[in-house]
């Protein structure tokens, strides 16, 4: 199943994508006695009763109007509990390429040595493959965006970027997870755009901050959407992977490229620690999936559409900030 939520007369609701494809049922005005349809968090803390009972309206979707999904604003299908960036793709792809680049283009603008920077880089990636737990970092899940938004660059920046991601739900909270059950702790799956202002995150290289911080964490840094596939209906081993900008496509790639599968990283992280239905993992980029790692970069009123095979496409708008 495919859930979206989307916006109607400016509060925020429940949506189930049709067999069809191209319409959606509205759960609460179908079932307005059912709490678990008010959103998609509730939905997902309802598990497998919840998921039943639309699988059951479905079943019957012709009785019940629907809504054309083209005239609707889909918002992002879940404001997540947390955000973990996490290293499900191969740090040998995009990460070795485009911190590489990084550092040429440091450079290049300054004229100085970055045989120390290189050394660096080197040492991450071993540590990251190399690594016999999963690797993970904390954002900030307030910053949310949807598809058909313009995305802002913060004043003073001027480099913004796309990297195209998985984003796996959390299902189910838990602990201590085994790889036996890790799998009934994943809800399904949705396209993340992990936005990132380059010419910040240079300047937090030279100043020592690191490859993240404030460069991967401003308002509207992380696109959704533009639903959520629910992991019984998608193979999330072999999904093609597209980014377009003005509809040139400059990124391809698959979701087999992954180094640690989302089970494995659920038994790594939920040692010792609880993690929470709700939650959205990201996968880390796909091997040449951002424009650093090409030579590009986007100027403002470029239009980025996000695309993997089996969940959908999101657009958006860059606007570089005066």
């Amino acid at each position: 199943m495919k859930f979206v939520t989307y916006q109607h007369n400016k509060e925020a609701r429940l949506g189930v994508i049709t067999t069809s494809n191209e319409s959606i049922l509205d759960l609460r005005s179908i079932a307005p006695q059912e709490v678990i349809f008010s959103s998609m968090q509730s939905l997902i803390e309802s598990g497998q009763d919840g998921l039943d009972k639309v699988k059951e309206i479905l079943s019957n979707e012709d009785a019940y109007q629907s809504i054309p999904l083209h005239s609707v604003q889909l918002l992002a299908p879940i404001q997540p509990k947390r955000i973990l960036g996490t290293m499900f793709m191969n740090p040998d792809n995009h990460l070795a390429s485009a911190t590489k680049n990084i550092i040429d283009i440091i450079g290049q603008q300054t004229a100085q040595d970055v045989s120390v920077l290189s050394e660096q880089l080197n040492k991450m990636i071993y540590k990251i493959k190399n690594s016999k737990d999963a690797l993970y970092e904390l954002r900030d899940h307030t910053y949310i965006s949807h598809t058909s938004e313009t995305i802002n660059t913060p004043k003073g920046t001027k480099e913004l970027d796309y990297e195209l991601e998985l984003g796996c739900v959390i299902g189910k909270t838990g602990k201590d997870i085994s790889i036996e059950d890790a799998a009934n702790h994943i809800f399904g799956y949705t396209i993340f755009n992990d936005w990132t202002l380059r010419d910040l995150q240079i300047k937090n290289v030279l100043s020592g901050k690191g490859w993240a911080d404030n460069a991967k964490d401003f308002d509207q840094s992380v696109t959704l959407g533009p639903c959520i596939v629910t992991k019984d209906e998608i193979d999330i081993n072999n999904c093609v992977m597209k980014a377009y900008v003005n509809k040139q496509l400059w990124s391809e790639g698959n979701t087999n490229e992954y180094s640690q599968s989302f089970e494995e990283i659920i038994v790594s992280i939920s040692k010792g620690r609880t993690i929470h239905a709700g939650e959205v993992w990201s996968s880390g980029t796909v091997g040449t999936g951002c424009g650093i790692e090409l030579g590009k970069k986007l100027q403002h009123g470029d239009i980025v559409e996000l695309e993997i095979q089996g969940i959908g496409k999101i657009t958006n708008t860059v606007n570089i900030s005066e």
